[in-house]
């Protein structure tokens, strides 16, 4: 059985998790790196200093790809804007980092800001990075344990939502407080785990 959840309307791959407007196909955090195994972006672990628009502060703790500009201990990363919709629309979006507060620690897969992309969000800058598009990019890191849309649906092992109709699943979600529908879907693991599945992506670019 499969169940499509749709917001706006973006096609999904699994076909299981809310979605944001646009055009794509949205992976969890682990599809997302494994599709995107180049030079041209980061995975690392930061501290939310303070939000900024709807973007955070972050203070670099660590690399886990090894490749983030050196000397670049702060800096802002951008994810989806729900002021500016086009926004959305256009770069696909998937994390809301308006729901992190200060000191979260973070688990982030980034690029760096688009210069073309100025026109259509005037607050980002080209020394920024931004979420991946089409992919959940910002997990939080707690208590040694890594939550957020980490694994593909076919991985998951609880597929609770399987037996459901696509209207049972509906109101059921639409049933939730605003801030607990974002974490239907989620998963979570132990960061060593979660390390170490990371580490076997990247060994095998």
């Amino acid at each position: 059985m499969t169940i499509t959840i749709s917001i706006v309307g973006c096609s999904q791959k699994n076909e299981t998790e809310p979605q944001l407007a646009g055009d794509c196909i949205v992976s969890s955090f682990f599809e997302g790196i494994s599709r995107d195994l180049n030079d041209n972006n980061y995975i690392i672990k930061g501290i939310v200093l303070d939000k900024v628009e709807y973007g955070l502060n972050i203070s670099l703790v660590e690399d886990l790809k090894g490749n983030f500009p050196k000397k670049v201990n702060t800096f802002i990363i951008w994810g989806a804007d729900d002021a500016f919709d086009y926004v959305n629309i256009e770069l696909n979006r998937m994390d809301n980092l308006t729901l992190y507060k200060k000191n979260d620690v973070l688990i982030m897969h980034l690029i760096p800001t688009r210069r073309d992309m100025s026109g259509w969000t005037p607050l980002e800058k080209p020394k920024d990075y931004t979420t991946i598009g089409c992919a959940y990019s910002v997990l939080k890191l707690s208590d040694g344990y890594v939550t957020g849309h980490i694994l593909s649906s076919e991985d998951k092992e609880n597929r609770w939502w399987e037996n459901m109709t696509q209207e049972e699943l509906t109101l059921y979600i639409e049933s939730l407080p605003l801030e607990e529908r974002q974490s239907v879907f989620m998963d979570t693991m132990p960061f060593d785990d979660f390390q170490k599945k990371t580490n076997e992506f990247l060994t095998n670019k």
